[in-house]
């Protein structure tokens, strides 16, 4: 579809190629694809993300999805999940990892950010991240976090609702009130 909507010159011009026979089918892009060695590929295309993104964002917001039809029961596979850095500035994935089917996104994220640029970034997470590890490999490469924190992880949460209600009744910092923010409220 993408072939077909550039349309043969462009690709002609874009890939450098003759296509004397016309726009190849699926099939052969297919082939062509699963030759190319993924490794080399990310990197590759790391380099072009640099170079669209116009420097080190100022926002990343990590989050993983799981990838559609990955899953085969019968063959037993797991799903494919993906923990994606995405600059929000430019509007690019600027890093990915694959979560590993026995673990979950937390070693991933350490992974991802390892591989990216994040000075003077603000990194945002949801509450699986919220762990140590994560915050303190955004502190080593210079960027600063944003991690929702949630009731599962009750020391934490107690710890960070007794510091707003401390800095809203003694008036320390900037800090001036909390919220909860209930996003599945519990049957009555």
């Amino acid at each position: 579809m993408w072939a077909k909507a550039e349309g043969i010159d462009v690709l002609r011009e874009s890939l450098g190629a003759s296509l004397v026979n016309g726009i190849p089918h699926h099939d052969t892009f297919g082939r062509r694809l699963c030759r190319l060695n993924p490794l080399v590929l990310e990197e590759s295309l790391h380099i072009v993300r640099k170079h669209l993104s116009n420097g080190t964002p100022t926002h990343i917001a990590l989050d993983g999805k799981e990838v559609r039809g990955s899953h085969n029961a019968a063959q037993q596979w797991p799903a494919i999940i993906l923990l994606s850095a995405f600059a929000t500035d430019s509007g690019l994935v600027i890093g990915q990892q694959k979560v590993d089917a026995t673990s979950n996104e937390i070693p991933a994220a350490v992974e991802v950010l390892n591989q990216i640029d994040i000075a003077g970034a603000t990194v945002t997470a949801d509450a699986i991240h919220c762990q140590r590890d994560t915050a303190d490999t955004i502190r080593e490469r210079g960027g600063h976090y944003l991690l929702a924190v949630k009731e599962n992880q009750l020391g934490v949460f107690t710890a960070v609702t007794q510091l707003f209600q401390t800095n809203r009744e003694e008036r320390c910092l900037p800090m001036q009130f909390r919220q909860i923010v209930n996003e599945h409220p519990r049957a009555a």
